[in-house]
């Protein structure tokens, strides 16, 4: 028994020892591959063609610095080809490579103000059965061509399409931008009673002549088109109704002086009903804060003072809010998914409804409570004030 039981052992090792010396059939090389980190999509000369910006990683330039890269050996490169649809336009640009294109890596996918304006639906199709397509790939929406922003300075970045999702991510932790994956803006716009958005990048040129992205809100898009967009600050409003908002500051204007809170933690509720044929939304906001920027004249030693300044933001809540909800009801774009909520509790009252949102959307009544709390002023409760005692 012992014996039998050596040679099993014996045998199973062999075998596994000859599966590690094989390796896997079907793998490449590293050195064989041009690995993809951004992807810009354009349209492209002729009708239902697209220009495709692959941006391609250079490892041997990845850990130089700037100044010892010399003209042409910047860490990537941008190589660009048209064809009928994203797939041929990929192998057209593989053909002329010396290596396979490997997009597993990607990290952005931007795409075009005139891709975005028509349809994305057979971009977006590719990218999901794509086998090295990834869900978790960053999507955003050029104002303009996306190739220019694949072109950008990177900033502290080796690579524009790294600055791009960096860029989202401080954008996040300041309630700028929304943090839109591919499988989240495939859940938006999928599913009915929600306005599917995603984060409007443009370039600008700073006052050294050298181009630089920014986040200039969000696109919004019914069946798969662009049909407006949301500004940073209803972008901000969007995100505190969704529960999104991580952080970032207030600005108010109290007592003549420009004053301003840092969010230290931010809860929404939101309840939808169906009543009489239409939906009735109520929304309630609790945000507290520390208090950084006062004013030179804005003392906070006293109940009173705190007790205005967060009617104040209070106020300020409600109105972004319901300017929100009124300016996409002009839309008929239920971008904050207040349809799809009601759905979820009233699915047989919602299903009539549902079947044309956009125009019921513009009847949907809204109450929106908000509560805050100022829980810290910082290390003083007075200003500075040249001459007048300590704080």
């Amino acid at each position: 028994m012992k014996n039998t039981l050596r040679k099993v052992v014996a045998w199973l090792a062999v075998l596994l020892a000859c599966a590690l010396a094989t390796g896997c059939w079907s793998a490449t090389e590293l050195g064989q591959l041009a690995i993809v980190m951004g992807i810009g999509v354009d349209a492209g000369s002729t009708p239902g063609s697209y220009l495709l910006t692959a941006q391609l990683a250079r490892p041997s330039q990845a850990n130089s610095f700037p100044a010892q890269q010399g003209p042409g050996s910047k860490p990537y490169l941008n190589v660009q080809m048209e064809g009928l649809g994203v797939n041929a336009a990929l192998h057209e640009m593989t053909r002329q490579m010396s290596r396979k294109l490997y997009t597993a890596h990607n990290q952005v996918l931007v795409l075009g103000g005139d891709v975005a304006g028509d349809t994305i639906v057979p971009v977006l199709n590719y990218f999901i059965r794509s086998a090295e397509g990834k869900f978790a790939v960053r999507l955003l929406i050029a104002e303009g061509k996306a190739d220019g922003l694949l072109r950008e300075d990177a900033g502290l970045e080796q690579l524009p399409a790294m600055h791009l999702k960096n860029l989202l991510h401080s954008g996040i932790d300041n309630i700028y931008v929304e943090d839109t994956t591919l499988h989240s803006f495939l859940s938006e716009l999928l599913i009915p009673g929600i306005a599917a958005t995603a984060p409007l990048v443009s370039l600008y040129t700073d006052a050294d002549g050298v181009n630089r992205a920014q986040v200039q809100g969000s696109a919004i898009f019914l069946e798969g088109r662009q049909i407006g967009v949301l500004s940073v600050e209803r972008t901000q409003a969007k995100q505190l109704v969704q529960g999104r908002t991580k952080g970032g500051y207030v600005h108010l204007d109290a007592f003549g002086n420009d004053l301003s809170l840092d969010i230290t933690a931010s809860h929404t509720t939101v309840t939808a009903r169906v009543e009489d044929g239409r939906v009735v939304a109520a929304i309630h906001v609790r945000q507290e804060y520390t208090l950084a920027d006062t004013g030179a004249e804005t003392g906070v030693s006293r109940k009173e003072t705190i007790a205005e300044i967060e009617e104040i933001a209070a106020t300020r809540i409600v109105a972004a809010v319901e300017d929100l909800i009124r300016y996409t009801q002009g839309f008929g774009a239920d971008v904050c998914g207040l349809g799809d909520m009601a759905r979820r509790k009233y699915p047989e009252q919602m299903k009539p409804l549902l079947e044309n949102w956009p125009a019921n959307y513009a009847n949907l009544e809204v109450e929106v409570i908000a509560v805050t709390r100022v829980v810290m002023t910082g290390a003083t409760l007075r200003s500075i004030s040249p001459g007048g005692g300590r704080p």
